[in-house]
């Protein structure tokens, strides 16, 4: 009998990392702190983009875009339902500013 197997999406291949593949969270975040992008689209965006990166990213640059993925995924707007888990957007942008910076500091040679 034969076994029929589910297709399992694959991951691409790791891109090799270089400073001007953090352009696009870079100009991401931007929008979305200076109101250009309201949150739910950035909430949306960031998730897409950073699960669909393959960049092997130096570690310092994947420990701030991983915390940036860790809170677009905490942020929840209905404050009738936070709890100790979850962030408001005004949580969520101050979190996305510091990780800015961090960001410069971290490709600026």
């Amino acid at each position: 009998m034969a076994q029929e197997h589910a297709a399992v999406p694959m991951r691409p291949p790791s891109t090799a990392y270089e400073p001007s593949r953090v352009t696009p969270y870079v100009v991401m975040v931007d929008r979305f702190l200076s109101g250009r992008m309201p949150v739910a689209e950035f909430e949306t965006a960031y998730m897409r983009t950073f699960l669909d990166d393959a960049t092997h990213w130096p570690e310092p640059i994947y420990l701030i875009l991983n915390e940036n993925f860790l809170d677009v995924e905490a942020f929840e707007p209905d404050p009738t339902i936070w709890d100790e888990l979850t962030i408001g957007e005004v949580e969520l942008r101050s979190r996305v500013a510091g990780s800015l910076s961090a960001l410069h500091r971290s490709v600026e040679p």
